[in-house]
């Protein structure tokens, strides 16, 4: 189970949004620079079910299963490669038939196309995905009260 630490920034109603810090697990991670480049930059902000009854300025420790992980990376990586990988092969083998294109552009043209359109659809699903309990972070421990930023928490940011 993947296990994050954040600081409660709010809570509404049976939900609370947690601030989170990238840690060193991102430094080794091939996407940390596309998910600065979607606006993740070093904090990230997710609303968790407040089953702990946290209050805002609480430190707490969120985790997230395996299988949900595991579940998302397979949508967000491999499909979307592999369907360039089919764009492009149906592009090159096809699209002489029905252009005069050069055969290598139009089924690499091809295969960002169809990329991009399953980018999207993933998006779409994974807003989905995300309303879902079990795709969800769970709030499994408060491990300080009354924390302000990470400058001034007790405990270190990294799993136990």
């Amino acid at each position: 189970m993947a296990t994050e630490q954040g600081i409660v920034t709010q809570v509404t109603g049976p939900l609370a949004v947690i601030k989170t810090i990238r840690t060193e697990a991102c430094e080794g991670c091939a996407a940390r620079d596309g998910c600065k480049m979607l606006g993740g930059g070093r904090e990230v902000l997710m609303e968790v079910d407040n089953a702990l009854d946290a209050k805002p300025g609480d430190l707490v420790r969120i985790s997230v299963s395996d299988s949900a992980f595991l579940k998302v990376t397979f949508m967000v990586y491999l499909i979307p490669a592999v369907m360039f990988l089919v764009g492009a092969i149906a592009g090159h083998s096809q699209g002489p038939r029905f252009s005069d294109m050069d055969p290598g552009v139009l089924g690499a043209a091809t295969g960002f196309v169809l990329m991009a359109v399953t980018f999207l659809f993933v998006r779409l699903v994974g807003n989905k995905m995300g309303q879902t309990p079990s795709f969800r972070p769970v709030m499994i421990k408060i491990l300080e009260h009354n924390v302000k930023d990470w400058d001034s928490c007790q405990t270190p940011n990294e799993p136990q």
